[in-house]
Order: structure tokens, then C-alpha cells, then sequence
């Protein structure tokens, strides 16, 4: 079994990384009603395995006009490429190097990959000191029903509660609603302090989303999600309070966000608020193909039949096992259709659907 999950990890790594990564990441404000003013910039690089492994953090300098570097982000990853240590890095006031580690996260995993334990520390005087640690747990099917954090301000043995998040999921693993609880130490208790509701379309991506700030039975925050007819995100609704937001995507033809716009309810005017604008670098995958949409398998595991739902039609499908054998390839027509795998040995495989705009993977198991 062990074996199996770290042939899934490096599979799921090998998929994520054949996918289009973030580049750079531009926010800006709309200043003077005329103007967008840049604020903010991020910028990613990646190792030769396509893994996250930097993020820089810039401010605009509307001085000098131009892009101060603030802070570097390290990511120390896994062999599977999942973050172990995320270090922020500060620039030394001196040589102007960022060389001072000023806090950092540490991680643990499951076997099954899922978030463990995440330690936070801050760095002072040369001495790494303990600030929050959180711990998840997971239902039998894996999905997180609970995440707990305790703060430390003394030694490492003066841990105190801080916040506990429960979770409601949906039997695909979505999440149906989510708890937020803060510790009261006057009470000695846990406090509820907002409650979250999601809805989800028929692909699992949100229709919905309801906040509750004081968890009084009152709805605070309310968004809404609209796709393309390639269930590609194009614009979101959001209720704050007496302030009405709306956000516009361009997607590229991955479904991607090239830009966000978010305009802002004045009076009876929808007016410019703020923009992102992001870029993105390319990896192919082993067919040499860029996996540009996604697509549901169901159930998973699966037992003699795999059922299949895209947002798009498609013209073929494929199945390959860990070794990269393809054991079944047919031609196939619309957005949903049904295999039979009676015939599999039980099993981690690779499910890849083909259309005219390019391919999408998953992986399921046959149990």
C-alpha cells in the first residue's frame, strides 16, 4: 500500500507539473477614477521538475518608479513536490542580500500526502522560536473534517488553543460547509465566530458562497460563480455587507485567468476597483501535449464501471498504467461516457480524454 501511494504522489506530481504554471502575478488599484496603478508583484520560479521553489514579493515604488523587492519566499520540497519547509527570507539591511530567514513553516504529510502537522516559527536574535502549530484530521475517506491551531508565546511547552476550523464535506470531498471556532479564555471554551456554506455545479467547481461573520443565523458575505459554456470561470457576484462587487475573468485557452477586474457598486455605478494580471510558463507532458481542461471520473475507487463527465465534448480516450502502458484507447464522442474495467487488475491508473483544443488527465483506482 505504502508503495502504491508513493507511485500516486509521483504521478500526481508529474501531472501537476505538466500543466501551466504561474509566472507573474500584477495587482493593481484604479486610482483617480483614470488610472490603474500598479501595488503589488509576485513572481514564481521553478526547478528543473517544474516545482515551485522561489516566490519574490515587490511593492511599487510610485517614487522612483519602479518594482522594490520586499521579501523572497524558499520553498524546500519532497520528492514528490510538496513543500516541506517555506522559509521567508528578509533582505539584510547592510548588503541588501536576502540572507535573513525572518519565519518559516514546516510541514508533515500522511501517507496519503494530506497535510499532517504545520508548524510555524519566527526568527529572533539568530534563534528560531515556536508561534503556531496546526493539526488536521481526516474522515475514512480522507477528507479533512478538522484543523486546529495553538499558539505559543512563552516555551515551547505554553501552547494554547487558538482556533479550531470543522468541516461538513459533500461525498465527492467538496466541502458543503466549514466552522470557524476561536478559544475564549475567559470562558475556557470554543467560541463559533463564523460559519461558511458552499454550492457546487454538476464539474464540483462553486456556484456559491454564503458567510455568516458572527455565526448568528444572519448572511453576511454571499458570492456567486459563472462559467463559460467550457465551465471556465467569467465573472463572480459578492455582497459585503452594503458593498456589491463584481469580478470579470479573461481566461486564456486553458481556462487560466490572463486578467481579473474588480469593480465596486457606486451609487448606481459599477466602477473599476482593482486588477490582476498574470502570465504563465508552459511543460508539456510525456505525449508532448499541454493539458488544457479538466474533466470528473466517478466513483473512485471504482469497481467494474468508471463513469466519465466533461465540460466539453470529446474524441478520445485512453487509459495507462503506472509503467505508462496503454492498455485501453478508443475513439469516443460528447462530454460523457462509460467504461467498463471489469477486466483491470486492481490498481493506481491514468485516465487521459482528447479533444480538439488538447488532453486532460486524472487518476483513478480499481479496486
Amino acid at each position: 500500500m505504502k508503495k502504491l501511494l508513493l507511485l500516486s504522489s509521483f504521478l500526481i506530481m508529474t501531472l501537476v507539473m505538466s500543466a501551466q504554471k504561474i509566472e507573474t502575478s500584477v495587482y493593481q488599484n484604479w486610482t483617480n477614477d483614470t488610472v490603474w496603478q500598479n501595488w503589488q508583484q509576485r513572481v514564481y520560479e521553478y526547478d528543473s521538475n517544474f516545482v515551485k521553489e522561489v516566490e519574490w514579493r515587490l511593492l511599487w515604488d510610485s517614487v522612483a518608479t519602479q518594482w522594490d523587492t520586499t521579501s523572497k519566499i524558499r520553498y524546500v520540497n519532497n520528492a514528490t513536490g510538496l513543500p516541506n519547509q517555506i522559509i521567508q527570507t528578509s533582505r539584510d539591511s547592510v548588503t541588501g542580500l536576502f540572507t535573513a530567514d525572518s519565519s518559516r513553516y514546516t510541514i508533515n504529510y500522511s501517507l496519503s500526502e494530506k497535510e499532517d502537522t504545520v508548524l510555524w516559527e519566527i526568527k529572533t536574535g539568530g534563534v528560531w522560536y515556536d508561534r503556531l502549530r496546526t493539526h488536521f484530521i481526516y474522515d475514512t475517506n480522507d477528507f479533512l473534517i478538522t484543523k486546529t491551531g495553538e499558539l505559543n508565546y512563552q516555551s515551547p511547552s505554553a501552547w494554547e488553543n487558538y482556533s479550531r476550523f470543522e468541516y461538513i464535506n459533500n461525498p465527492d470531498g467538496t466541502v458543503q460547509s466549514e466552522t470557524i471556532f476561536r478559544w475564549d479564555s475567559v470562558s475556557d471554551a470554543w467560541i463559533n465566530s463564523q460559519t461558511t456554506a458552499y454550492t457546487y455545479n454538476a464539474y464540483q467547481k462553486p456556484l456559491t458562497t454564503t458567510i455568516d461573520h458572527n455565526s448568528d443565523g444572519s448572511i453576511d458575505n454571499t458570492i456567486e460563480y459563472f462559467y463559460d459554456a467550457s465551465n471556465y470561470l467569467i465573472k463572480t457576484e459578492q455582497s459585503v455587507s452594503s458593498d456589491y462587487y463584481e469580478g470579470y475573468y479573461t481566461n486564456n485557452t486553458s481556462g487560466l485567468p490572463v486578467e481579473i477586474v474588480t469593480q465596486i457598486l457606486d451609487d448606481t455605478v459599477m466602477v473599476n476597483f482593482t486588477r490582476i494580471i498574470n502570465t504563465y510558463i508552459y511543460n508539456t507532458n510525456d505525449l508532448g501535449e499541454e493539458l488544457s481542461f479538466s474533466f470528473n471520473v466517478f466513483p473512485n475507487p471504482a469497481g467494474n464501471v468508471l463513469n466519465i463527465k466533461s465540460a466539453t465534448p470529446c474524441s478520445q480516450v485512453l487509459i495507462s498504467d503506472l509503467t505508462g502502458k496503454i492498455i485501453y484507447d478508443k475513439q469516443i464522442s460528447g462530454s460523457e461516457y462509460t467504461i467498463n474495467i471489469e477486466s483491470l487488475p486492481a490498481g493506481l491508473y491514468v485516465i487521459v480524454l482528447k479533444n480538439s483544443t488538447g488532453s486532460g488527465a486524472r487518476m483513478f483506482v480499481k479496486e
